[in-house]
């Protein structure tokens, strides 16, 4: 059975125990214990990035920038490890909305990467790509999403379903639907699964195809007008 919450210990053991809750798929026990650290402590950082994850699990974006935006924006320096997590997480919720919000997530991305200390700059390199791919921007996206998963090391399980997703869409976009396809099998498969990226890979592989405005299609860039030759110099007047 799994612990229930308890009152004093640090934020960063609840925050494992409820990451380890979500990853074996006892999302009842990690709610539960969600609730509990909230109520213990509602201002905290740390309990309302939990809730923004539990958010992005329903996939309520709107949710998630209200809950992150704040702490994003601290500068305290005692909250700087959750203002960059929160930068991150407010930059990823930012690129599903898309459309007009997906420069802005692709900006936000960027600043987070070049803040983030060393050990912690693969998770952002993912957003920054998961960013470009939603603004169309696919041979960037390529330079942080098409790599093999085991340079992320020890990686949850979300965090390969995630990364899996994202990469999957990537290949598909630029016409590797072979490889997108082997990629995308493997959150398809988890169990239990990690939602949304294990419904969303399976979505893609059953019906052949992206969704409808999941990337967008750029129009080609225009042709540089064509270059007026110089004047040829006139003939100098006798004298």
């Amino acid at each position: 059975a799994a612990r229930p919450y308890e009152p004093g210990r640090t934020a960063e053991v609840v925050g494992l125990q409820y990451e380890l809750l979500r990853s074996t798929g006892r999302e009842s026990a990690a709610s539960a214990l969600l609730r509990a650290w909230r109520a213990d402590q509602p201002a905290a950082p740390g309990p309302l990035l939990a809730l923004a994850q539990e958010a992005y699990l329903h996939e309520d974006y709107v949710e998630i920038v209200r809950l992150v935006e704040p702490i994003s924006k601290s500068t305290d320096a005692k909250d700087i490890h959750y203002a960059r997590l929160a930068k991150n997480m407010l930059a990823l919720a930012l690129a599903e909305v898309g459309g007009a919000r997906g420069e802005e997530a692709v900006k936000l991305a960027r600043q987070a990467l070049d803040e983030a200390p060393e050990d912690n700059k693969k998770n952002i390199e993912d957003t920054l790509g998961w960013a470009l791919v939603r603004v169309g921007q696919l041979e960037e996206a390529r330079i942080y999403l098409d790599r093999e998963l085991m340079i992320y090391g020890l990686a949850t399980r979300a965090g390969v379903a995630e990364l899996a997703y994202h990469r999957g869409v990537l290949l598909w976009s630029i016409g590797e639907e072979d490889r997108a396809r082997q990629v995308l099998a493997l959150a398809a498969g988890l169990k239990p699964a990690v939602e949304p990226y294990t419904r969303r890979s399976r979505q893609i592989l059953e019906r052949g195809c992206l969704p409808e405005g999941l990337v967008p299609v750029l129009p080609p860039p225009l042709p540089e007008p064509p270059r007026q030759p110089l004047p040829s110099a006139s003939p100098a007047a006798p004298r």
